[in-house]
C-alpha cells in the first residue's frame, strides 16, 4: 500500500481523463479505456477544479490497482479500480489468467510475462488456482449445458433413421 500521494497540479477534468489515459496504457491496465470510469465527480467546485487533486493508489491487487482522487480544498474523494469488476474480482485478473489457459500456460508464465513487461506482480500461486477453478466450472457448466441442448435436438428430430 503507498502512502505518498502523487500530486496532480492545476488539473482539469479532461486533463485527468487524459492522464488516466496515458497512466492506464503504460502500466497495461484496461488497455487505455476509461469510458467505464465515471469521470462527473471529479471536482465539482470551480475552485478544486482549477487547484489540484491527489491521486492515492490505495491498493493492489494483481494487476488491478485501487485509486483514490483527493481535492486538496474541500473533503472530496473519489476511490476507483483500474480494471472493471465481476462479483468483487477484477476483470482484468480473469481475462489474463484465461487467456494465459487458452494458451496452454499457468502461473510460472503469467509470472514471467509480468516481468518481462515490467508490470507489478501478479496474482499468487494460490489466488491464480482460483481464478483458474472458477475457469474451470464455468466451462464445465457450459459444456454439459451444450451437450444437453444437443441430446435434446436429437431426440425431438424427425429423423427416420434414429426413430426405426
Amino acid at each position: 500500500m503507498s502512502t505518498d500521494p502523487c500530486y496532480i497540479p492545476f488539473m482539469s477534468t479532461e486533463e485527468v481523463t487524459r492522464k488516466a489515459r496515458i497512466n492506464s496504457n503504460a502500466a497495461g491496465y484496461a488497455s487505455g479505456r476509461s469510458d467505464w470510469i465515471d469521470w462527473s465527480f471529479v471536482a465539482q467546485k470551480p475552485e478544486c477544479q482549477n487547484n489540484g487533486l491527489y491521486l492515492v493508489e490505495d491498493s493492489i491487487f494483481g494487476l488491478c490497482s485501487n485509486f483514490c482522487l483527493y481535492c486538496k480544498n474541500c473533503p472530496f474523494s473519489k476511490g476507483f479500480a483500474s480494471s472493471k469488476k465481476q462479483q468483487r474480482n477484477s476483470e482484468i485478473n480473469i481475462k489474463f489468467a484465461c487467456a494465459l489457459r487458452i494458451v496452454g500456460k499457468g502461473f510460472t508464465a503469467a509470472k514471467k510475462l509480468c516481468a518481462t513487461l515490467n508490470l507489478t506482480a501478479f496474482l499468487s500461486k494460490v489466488s491464480f488456482r482460483i481464478q483458474e477453478l472458477k475457469l474451470l466450472y464455468a466451462s464445465a457448466s457450459v459444456a454439459e449445458n451444450s451437450i444437453k441442448h444437443a441430446a435434446e435436438e436429437i431426440r425431438n428430430a424427425d429423423d427416420p433413421l434414429l426413430s426405426a
